[in-house]
């Protein structure tokens, strides 16, 4: 009893000990907390429902929002470019009906099948803001490997139209988008995940990020080999030239 005696107050004295080397701000006070937060008029806190502002944090604001239609389907010369648009090896989706048609194939892909994808932006000046809340969704291509065949033969491309009399089309692929079962690769993730959270799909099923995997790879590649753009990585490694976008479309 003398030995358990001793022990208690030996771990006694080493716990106070311990609180005296906790600084005073950061020690528990006994006083109760009293919590004074309540709701601001105007302010996006529902008392009922307090992590409901979570579900739109970081979207475009509801004035943009309102001007994004306009926006997109300001088309002045009322030329459907993309429509008359054929390259080779690509499969342009611009109806609903042709989104719903690859929709199907694309849910039937295998969870172990890796999907390329990559967004084009319009209405954003990325020398002054992010894509936090800015920037329309143009477009959006996904390459799902050489065996899928989206309508063009196997190993082509998508390419889904967001502008003009395609605009809404994007949203027929949400459920991919949203769907983490099948994997996705981006090149700069945050970017991407973020101007599709803008137009209200919320990015899952994350693969992988070549700009990063890239970076890892090769930390000096900004300074001695043209940085991480996807221009200077096909260029340095896989000894190709990517065709920029505005060369493909114009």
């Amino acid at each position: 009893n003398n030995s358990n005696s001793a022990n208690t107050k030996t771990t006694n004295a080493k716990n106070n000990n311990r609180k005296n080397d906790i600084p005073p701000q950061f020690q528990e006070k006994k006083e109760d907390v009293i919590v004074q937060s309540k709701v601001v008029e105007g302010g996006n806190w529902n008392i009922d429902s307090p992590l409901e502002w979570t579900t739109t944090f970081g979207r475009r604001s509801k004035e943009y929002d309102a001007r994004v239609k306009e926006i997109a389907t300001n088309n002045t010369a009322g030329v459907d470019y993309v429509g008359k648009t054929k390259v080779p090896a690509v499969t342009v989706v611009d109806t609903v009906e042709g989104a719903r048609r690859v929709m199907k194939l694309l849910m039937k892909c295998p969870p172990e099948m890796f999907h390329a994808c990559d967004t084009e932006v319009m209405d954003i000046d990325l020398k002054k803001v992010g894509p936090v809340g800015n920037g329309i969704v143009t477009c959006i291509s996904v390459y799902s490997g050489p065996d899928m065949d989206y309508g063009e033969g196997p190993g082509t491309v998508l390419w889904v139209d967001n502008l003009d009399g395609a605009y809404g089309v994007l949203q027929e692929f949400k459920e991919f988008l949203e769907s983490p079962q099948h994997q996705k690769v981006w090149h700069n993730y945050g970017f991407d995940r973020h101007v599709l959270w803008n137009e209200g799909i919320d990015v899952q099923g994350f693969g992988g990020d070549t700009m990063h995997m890239a970076r890892l790879y090769d930390t000096s590649r900004l300074t001695t080999a043209g940085g991480y753009s996807l221009e200077a990585l096909t260029d340095t490694l896989l000894k190709r030239r990517k065709t920029p976008m505005k060369e493909i479309f114009g």
